[in-house]
């Protein structure tokens, strides 16, 4: 989701978690008839109303912005053939509007008392250092710092069974392209966004500072553009370049459902993989994404279906992920379709690595 959406919930953190300052909720006076009948102020209301459509059409907005640039870009260097309006899109039209409008709800909360904790927790000498650090060099911190935080939420989201319930609405998808980026559950979203989150408090690197505002701002709409770059159904290799920053090639190998899969947790630094062994990069391409179960089609059943429990949905270990075997550099430009890795032009089997939150077929 655009990440001026996200500038809300560090705003609401910094207000809870400003120093010196208590943190408390006044219950409003009201005596026990206004519980049950309470007083509606029209006024607040078509207020609330205006902002729900302001935001609706914010997102639209972007919306509208993010496909001129990757449906071209998708049509002339497609990395696999797919129709303009491909399989599902709609329901990944529905992901990206409720997302962009209920994430910023679920988080602020969680985030507030992040504020509090490390306004308690932290110790001055932090705080100062921190906020002495000139802008970049607070940005390019945090990109790292809460990356880290966010490559193991999303590691643990692959490796922990009842995570993987949530997570797999977002590796469902058969096809993968820049609009698969919106397809994910809510608390999925909030999951992984709480662990970006919890080492930027930690540093204090999200404390309010004096030149500073415009870090949250900065850090979420860097993120939510690059998440939306990864996933683009683009045939670019990039060389070098792939070894320090994430690129569609790298992120599509996180989506592949063979025995390679379970790599490339990182969202935009490829050497938090390097570093945890996860890393995996060869110079083709996957021959096939998706998951081992059958995801439920329509929105509101894909939401649903992370809560119920079959006979195959025991809360079981998954097995260890095959180790990499590929970490070249791919050559710089882009390869024709077909292309596969030499040793890959056949799917592996599927290892039994998960288990969904459904019935198996």
């Amino acid at each position: 989701m655009p990440g001026l959406f996200y500038a809300q919930i560090y705003q609401k953190a910094d207000i809870a978690g400003r120093r010196h300052q208590s943190f408390r909720v006044s219950a409003p006076s009201c005596n026990p008839s206004c519980a049950l009948l309470p007083n509606i102020n029209m006024s607040a209301m078509t207020g609330q109303f205006a902002g729900f459509f302001d935001d609706v059409v914010r997102l639209a907005v972007w919306f509208a912005l993010l496909a001129a640039i990757f449906v071209p870009l998708e049509r002339l260097l497609a990395e696999r053939t797919q129709g303009l309006w491909r399989r599902e899109a709609l329901n990944d039209l529905a992901y990206y509007f409720f997302n962009g409008l209920i994430l910023s709800v679920l988080l602020a909360w969680p985030a507030a008392l992040l504020g509090v904790a490390a306004s308690h927790l932290v110790p001055d000498a932090v705080l100062h250092a921190t906020a002495e650090m000139p802008l970049w060099l607070r940005v390019v911190a945090a990109l790292v710092i809460g990356g880290l935080g966010a490559y193991w939420g999303h590691r643990w989201s692959h490796e922990w069974p009842l995570l993987w319930r949530f997570h797999s609405v977002h590796h469902s998808a058969k096809d993968v392209d820049w609009l698969t980026n919106t397809r994910a559950h809510p608390l999925d979203l909030v999951f992984t966004r709480f662990c970006g989150l919890m080492p930027l408090y930690a540093t204090g690197l999200a404390q309010a500072s004096q030149g500073a505002e415009l870090l949250p701002v900065i850090v979420a709409l860097i993120g939510t553009v690059w998440s939306f770059v990864v996933h683009a159904n683009l045939r670019w290799r990039l060389g070098w370049i792939e070894q320090v920053i994430s690129t569609p090639s790298f992120h599509r190998w996180h989506h592949t459902n063979d025995a390679m899969r379970d790599h490339n947790y990182a969202a935009i630094l490829p050497v938090l993989d390097r570093a945890f062994g996860t890393f995996h990069l060869p110079r083709g391409r996957p021959t096939v994404y998706g998951i081992d179960g059958n995801m439920p089609p329509g929105f509101l059943a894909q939401l649903i279906q992370a809560f119920q429990r079959s006979p195959d949905a025991a809360l079981r270990l998954p097995k260890p992920r095959a180790p990499s075997h590929a970490v070249g550099v791919g050559r710089v430009g882009w390869y024709r379709q077909g292309d596969q890795h030499e040793g890959e032009k056949t799917p592996h089997a599927p290892s039994p690595t998960r288990t969904p939150g459904w019935k198996n077929p």
